[in-house]
């Protein structure tokens, strides 16, 4: 299984000593907290997408034929043409097929894996990201447009993880370990209840492991921190009723 988020171990606790099953499956639970605690911004695996660098709009009705002349699509909008083959988009009379110098890809882009452009893929020479997601090519040619034309942009959608946030994974694996052996009751983690009474002291806790963004560990906590500082649940989004809806396709090499 390939690691969304790399793990780097305390030293001081030695996993050979552990079920290597409750060592895989703290990884997998520390992985899976640290995306979704920086809001999926950080981590994760690389997507590949099919740019469409014309003007292209969505049609009001979907699509489900052979493209016919006048229609056009968004950006990252294939089509299956007659001849069984993707493409792009179709270049009616409303889309551009002109060649462009830069094509714009889903924020953020942490890394760029490969560029492949009619079945080449090229030097990372040819091209780099400027303003944080625009692919500007720099070879003196230009990104294809128009329909024929196999364009594919391998990136990571996610900034990577830094050797902070590796060690801070490595932290609450630990954690998430302790809570398969004896050594639970030493575990950091907080628990989700809503409410305990017990000789007669009332406690109240948030539902949740997590309600406030936050692990109550100080190491995790503070890398967490530099991309959720307002411990918020989900990542924010701005929709319009005006505009066409974006589409993507993604698929695991």
């Amino acid at each position: 299984m390939t690691a969304t988020w790399p793990i780097d171990w305390p030293t001081s606790l030695d996993v050979t000593t552990y079920d290597p099953y409750h060592v895989q499956i703290a990884e997998m639970a520390a992985e899976a907290t640290m995306r979704l605690l920086t809001l999926y911004r950080v981590g994760g695996l690389p997507i590949t997408v099919m740019p469409c660098t014309g003007t292209c709009s969505f049609p009001s009705m979907p699509f489900s034929g052979p493209a016919q002349s006048g229609h056009s699509y968004v950006p990252f909008y294939p089509i299956l043409l007659n001849s069984g083959a993707y493409a792009n988009c179709f270049c009616g009379s409303s889309c551009d097929c002109e060649s462009r110098p830069s094509v714009y890809l889903g924020t953020p882009v942490g890394r760029i894996d490969a560029v492949v452009v009619n079945g080449v893929t090229l030097d990372p020479s040819a091209y780099r990201v400027e303003d944080g997601n625009r692919l500007v090519r720099l070879d003196g040619e230009g990104w294809p447009a128009c329909a024929g034309d196999n364009f594919t942009v391998t990136y990571l959608n996610a900034y990577e993880v830094s050797v902070l946030g590796q060690a801070a994974a490595g932290v609450l694996a630990a954690e998430f370990l302790k809570l398969f052996g004896a050594s639970a009751s030493k575990c950091r983690l907080p628990r989700g209840v809503t409410s305990v009474t017990r000789q007669g002291m009332q406690f109240e806790v948030s539902a949740g492991m997590f309600p406030n963004g936050v692990t109550s560990i100080p190491e995790v906590d503070t890398y967490i921190a530099q991309w959720n500082p307002h411990g918020l649940r989900t990542k924010p989004m701005v929709y319009s009723t005006d505009l066409p809806p974006h589409r993507t396709i993604s698929w695991m090499p």
